[in-house]
């Protein structure tokens, strides 16, 4: 068991957890001064060693931003997808650790799936989904975009997340049943220094659900400095369409952040609804796709 925090640690860490989801990575030693208005880096240095001594982080004393969450508060993360490191072929079990690469490759017929590895469907006892936006009984997920209704039994799961740093795996459709199929899809995310190559796929799909609510899309969040691919790069957080009922998945949210593209374009990113035919509004909402463009190291921007 690990020890408690004081109190100061205790702020400090919940801090580091809620700037590492709502943005995808750590906050440096200056931003920690700031926020707590500590005057030297010497007060913050203390308490991240303290919290690393604890068990509550790992630090990587040489990167400005290197601050890591333990195996252990990762697991607290469900149902998230951390890539780090290639080769890596096939699906990617949740609450991988967060790992940093310089490069990475993603060769033809090669990729990660975290399709429905997001939040679970709902089920017996529990007939909402799981997760921010779950569908009501039998209606879809949510997560960039709205779930598909199942009127008059389920209104679909809410939008919720950022659309330009996406942290959260998709949300489960509804169910009534014994079977949890409509799950969510999960988290992909990558950081790489240098170069993100893709000539495979990345997808984080939401899950068919048969005659219940479907899943919505996840989230796949990439950050690098140059970014690479080709026709065959596939990008997609789509939410499932409907089974029997046709009630689908609300799209999930994907990001490419990066200060150079030279992929011309190629490389295909989705996060569309799933279709469903129940009822006018039982098709997902699309989700958000956000292609944005980094300053490079040593830009200075001057603005009047």
């Amino acid at each position: 068991m690990r020890k408690k925090l004081t109190e100061r640690q205790r702020t400090i860490y919940e801090f580091i957890v809620d700037t590492i989801r709502t943005k995808g990575y750590p906050p440096t030693i200056r931003e920690m001064m700031e926020e707590f208005h500590i005057a030297s880096t010497n007060g913050v240095r203390t308490t991240l060693s303290a919290l690393a001594k604890k068990g509550y982080i790992r630090r990587r004393p040489m990167l400005s931003r290197g601050i890591e969450l333990t195996d252990f508060v990762e697991r607290q993360l469900p149902h998230t997808v951390e890539v780090s490191e290639v080769p890596v072929v096939g699906r990617v079990a949740a609450g991988e650790p967060v790992l940093a690469v310089e490069n990475l490759t993603i060769v033809t017929n090669a990729g990660f799936n975290a399709d429905g590895r997001g939040f679970l469907t709902g089920g017996p006892g529990h007939t909402f989904g799981w997760g921010p936006g779950g569908g009501q009984n039998d209606a879809g997920g949510g997560y960039g975009g709205k779930g598909g209704d199942a009127l008059p039994y389920g209104v679909g799961g809410a939008i919720y997340g950022s659309s330009n740093a996406p942290v959260d795996p998709g949300s489960g459709g509804g169910g009534e049943a014994g079977v949890f199929l409509g799950s969510g899809g999960g988290l992909i995310r990558i950081e790489a220094s240098g170069a993100v190559s893709l000539r495979g796929q990345l997808t984080a799909n939401g899950a068919y659900a048969g005659g219940w609510g479907s899943g919505a899309g996840g989230g796949i969040h990439i950050r690098c400095r140059k970014f690479a691919g080709d026709s065959n790069g596939v990008i997609r957080a789509d939410g499932a369409s409907g089974g029997t009922s046709r009630i689908g998945g609300g799209g999930g949210r994907v990001a490419i952040w990066r200060s150079k593209d030279i992929s011309g374009g190629t490389v295909r990113a989705s996060a569309d609804g799933g279709y469903g035919t129940w009822s006018a509004t039982s098709t997902g909402g699309p989700g958000t796709v956000v292609w944005g463009m980094l300053a490079e190291e040593g830009t200075l921007l001057l603005l009047w």
